[in-house]
């Protein structure tokens, strides 16, 4: 917002009049609560408003985004961790053993290996009582061709002595080219304590034409900065 008085601390000068006091007391009083709503509310929306019922708490502007944040994860976060006794061997260490991996994107090119295999990424959560909620995960992948189908998921297993794997959501596209590839199945989630997230795309090798991972995007709501990605 825009504030009434510029920040002056040279004013009202020694010579002010004592008659002046009260009023320019309120002026201080209110430049402050001008500057104060913008970093700090109440229950009823302003630093006017406080009082003993509604205490100020800080506004949603500092406390952080609280819809819409996204994290987004590099391809190389990815493995498949079925690697091989010689690809343990490898010097340089191979980041993926059934694959190309750039700056750029990873591509499943060794069809000796696997018809098709799974590669995963861990994804970091803040869990309730702080009502974190996926709204929306996305991969950006490119099948290259019609016959290459690309499968991605968003799953959790449990963190406990019985673990199971839960998918929340998958979708596959068989479409030649890059895709922007959302998951809406189960979505908004809200995220839950003791459970391990991850993501997981499906890799279709192929000599010529291998399907191609460029990297994935999650979009979450959190109450306060100290619920982040």
């Amino acid at each position: 917002m825009a504030y009434t008085n510029a920040w002056d601390e040279t004013v009202p000068p020694d010579s002010e009049a004592a008659n002046t006091l009260a009023n320019n007391i309120r002026t201080v009083e209110k430049n402050i609560r001008e500057r104060m709503d913008d970093v700090f509310t109440d229950a009823s929306g302003t630093w006017a408003a406080s009082g003993p019922a509604n205490p100020v708490v800080p506004s949603a502007v500092i406390k952080g985004n609280v819809t819409g944040k996204k994290a987004i994860i590099h391809h190389s976060a990815f493995m498949d961790y079925d690697i091989s006794f010689l690809d343990a061997l490898h010097y340089p260490p191979r980041e993926h053993a059934r694959g190309r991996n750039n700056a750029l994107y990873f591509d499943a090119s060794i069809t000796a290996l696997a018809p098709a295999y799974s590669v995963w990424a861990p994804l970091i959560l803040p869990m309730v009582p702080t009502a974190v909620t996926v709204t929306n995960v996305d991969f950006l992948i490119d099948t290259r061709s019609n016959s290459n189908n690309m499968t991605v998921k968003f799953g959790y297993n449990d963190y406990t002595i019985t673990p199971t794997t839960t998918y929340v959501g998958t979708i596959s596209w068989t479409t030649t080219g890059i895709k922007l590839l959302s998951i809406a199945a189960g979505l908004p989630h809200l995220v839950l304590v003791d459970k391990v997230y991850f993501l997981e795309v499906v890799m279709v090798p192929d000599p010529t034409t291998p399907t191609r991972l460029y990297g994935a995007r999650v979009t979450y709501n959190t109450p306060d900065c100290r619920s982040t990605y």
